[in-house]
C-alpha cells in the first residue's frame, strides 16, 4: 500500500494512494498502480479534485495527472471519465479521449433568469 503527500508552492495539499507506486529520483513524478487515487485539496477558488484509475501518472511540480487506462475525474458535481485522460491543474484543462462521459454542474449564480424563448407574453 503506497501513500504520498505533496504540498505545492501555494500550500495546497495533494494526496495519493495505490497498491503499488514507482517514484523517480527527485520525487517529481509518481506512477500509481492498482486502485490508484489522487486527491487535490480544495482552495478558496477551487473545489477538491479527485482522480481514480488503475494507473495514474502524477507530475508533482507541474500539477498534472495522466492515465493511459480508463480514468475518472471529479470536482464538485462535475464528473468526467474516459479511456484516457490528461489533466493540467495550472491551466485547468482536461483532455479525455476514447469513450468519454461527462456531467457538468455549474455553480448557482444566485440570480434567476428567464430566456427570451420562455418569457411569458
Amino acid at each position: 500500500q503506497a501513500r504520498l503527500r505533496s504540498v505545492g508552492k501555494t500550500g495546497v495539499m495533494t494526496l495519493g494512494s495505490a497498491q503499488l507506486a514507482l517514484v523517480n529520483g527527485d520525487g517529481s513524478e509518481v506512477q500509481l498502480m492498482r486502485d490508484a487515487r489522487v486527491e487535490r485539496s480544495a482552495t478558496p477558488s477551487q473545489e477538491a479534485a479527485v482522480f481514480t484509475s488503475d494507473f495514474l501518472h502524477f507530475f508533482v511540480d507541474t500539477e498534472q495527472v495522466r492515465s493511459y487506462l480508463p480514468m475518472t475525474f471529479s470536482q464538485g458535481g462535475t464528473v468526467v471519465s474516459g479511456n484516457t485522460l490528461e489533466y493540467d491543474n495550472l491551466s485547468r484543462v482536461a483532455v479525455a479521449q476514447g469513450r468519454v462521459r461527462a456531467t457538468f454542474v455549474s455553480k448557482p449564480s444566485g440570480k434567476a433568469s428567464v430566456s427570451e424563448a420562455n418569457k411569458p407574453p
